[in-house]
C-alpha cells in the first residue's frame, strides 16, 4: 500500500492539482505513517513526500514522535542542500578568479528543476573543469581542502563540509572499447557550445541540455545495472526532461542512444514518467516500454548499495546484485554470462589510459 501510495504523492508534487490529486490517509495507522517515512527516505524522497503532504497527517493517526521527527529530517535536509550549494558556489568562485570553469554534473545542477529545489536531496558536488584537473585539485587543497581518494576517473576532496568529487572522466569506461568511444563523445559534446550558469550570478555552470540528457541517462542506467537506483533518480530524468525537452537535440540523443544501447532504458523511463506521473515527455523516444513495470518492481525492491564498500566487498556485493536481477542486461542487447567476461578481462588486462 505504501508504495503505490508514495508515486501518488509524488505524482501529485509534479502536477500539484492540475493532473492528480493528493491520495488520501482515511484509516491509516501509526505504524502506515512509519512505512511511508521510511520507505521515502530508502527512495531519497522523504523531504519532499513531508512538505507536500504534512497538511494532511492527521494527528490522530500518527504519534508526535513520529511527526517531530520526520519533521526534523525534512528541515536538516534542506539546511544540509542549502549548505552545499552555498559552499559549492564558493569553491567555483575561487575556481573561476583563477581563470577554471566549473561545470556540474548532476545532483546540484538538478535541484533547480524540482518545485521545491531545496528539498531534494544532493550527495557530492560532482565536477568537470575542462583541462584543469590537476590544477583545480591543488586549488582545492591550498584553500584548506582535504584529499580523500584519486582514480582514473576522478579525485574526492573535502572542501568544508562538502564533499566534491572533480572529474578527469565522464564515465568508467574501462573493459572494452565502446566505452572509450562514449567517454570520447561526451568530451566533444560538452564543448560544443557554451556552458551558462544554473542560476543568476553563479560561477556553477550547467553543460547543455543535449549533453545533459546523454549523461544522465548513462549514468543512471549504470547505476541500476550494477547497483539500484531510487524514485530520486527517476525524478531527476522526468523533470529535467520536462523542462528542457524543447532545448535538446533530439536527434543527436537518439543517435547516442541506439549507438551505446541505452534506448530501451530510456523508452522505460518515459513510460514510467507517463504512467506512475502523468508527464507525457515529447522526444522521439516512445513513451511505452515492455521494461516499464520491471524497472520499476527493481527500483521500488532495491538492491544493497555499494558506495559505502570498498575492494573486494563492494565487488562480491556487485556480483549478488548481478546475479540477482541478470534479466537487466536486456536492456542493453546482451547477456549476465557476456557481461560478467567483460568485467573479469576489465580487472586483469584493462588500462587506465583513454584511447583516442
Amino acid at each position: 500500500m505504501q508504495k503505490n501510495t508514495l508515486l501518488d504523492i509524488l505524482k501529485f508534487y509534479i502536477n500539484g492539482d492540475e493532473q492528480s490529486l493528493c491520495p488520501s490517509f482515511d484509516g491509516w495507522s501509526n505504524e502506515d505513517w512509519v512505512s511511508l517515512m521510511k520507505l521515502s527516505t530508502k527512495q531519497g524522497v522523504s523531504a519532499i513526500v513531508y512538505d507536500t503532504i504534512s497538511d494532511k497527517i492527521n494527528n490522530s493517526q500518527i504519534s508526535r514522535g513520529v511527526k517531530l521527527n520526520w519533521a526534523l529530517q525534512s528541515e536538516q535536509i534542506e539546511r544540509r542542500t542549502r549548505q552545499q550549494r552555498e559552499t559549492a558556489e564558493d569553491i567555483a568562485s575561487i575556481w573561476d578568479k583563477k581563470g577554471i570553469k566549473s561545470v556540474v554534473l548532476k545532483g546540484i545542477g538538478l535541484s533547480p528543476y524540482y518545485p521545491t529545489p531545496w528539498l531534494r536531496e544532493c550527495g557530492d558536488f560532482d565536477c568537470y573543469l575542462f583541462n584543469d584537473y590537476d590544477k583545480g585539485i591543488d586549488i582545492v587543497l591550498s584553500e584548506g581542502g582535504a584529499f580523500l581518494h584519486k582514480d582514473y576517473k576522478h579525485a574526492q576532496l573535502r572542501f568544508k563540509k562538502l564533499a566534491i568529487e572533480v572529474h578527469k572522466h565522464f564515465t568508467s569506461y574501462r573493459g572494452e572499447q565502446a566505452k572509450h568511444q562514449l567517454e570520447n563523445d561526451l568530451h566533444k559534446l560538452v564543448k560544443i557550445e557554451t556552458c551558462k550558469p544554473i542560476a543568476n550570478g553563479s560561477k556553477i555552470l550547467s553543460a547543455t541540455p543535449t549533453f545533459n540528457a546523454c549523461f544522465l541517462l548513462y549514468h543512471t542506467l549504470f547505476h541500476f545495472l550494477f547497483e539500484s537506483v531510487t524514485l530520486r533518480h527517476i525524478l531527476d530524468w522526468v523533470l529535467y526532461i520536462k523542462a528542457e525537452q524543447k532545448n535538446i537535440d533530439w536527434d543527436y540523443v537518439v543517435s547516442f542512444c541506439k549507438r551505446y544501447k541505452l534506448i530501451h532504458f530510456a523508452e522505460a523511463l518515459n513510460a514510467i514518467a507517463l504512467h506512475h506521473f502523468g508527464i507525457e515527455l515529447n522526444t522521439p523516444i516512445a513513451n511505452q516500454s515492455i521494461y516499464r513495470d520491471r524497472v520499476m518492481c527493481d527500483i521500488l525492491n532495491e538492491n544493497e548499495g555499494v558506495s559505502n564498500k570498498s575492494g573486494w566487498s563492494r565487488r562480491i556485493q556487485l556480483l549478488k546484485n548481478t546475479i540477482k536481477t541478470r534479466w537487466k542486461y536486456e536492456l542493453i542487447e546482451s547477456t549476465f554470462t557476456k557481461e560478467t567476461v567483460k568485467r573479469a578481462f576489465y580487472f586483469i588486462f584493462s588500462k587506465d589510459e583513454l584511447m583516442e
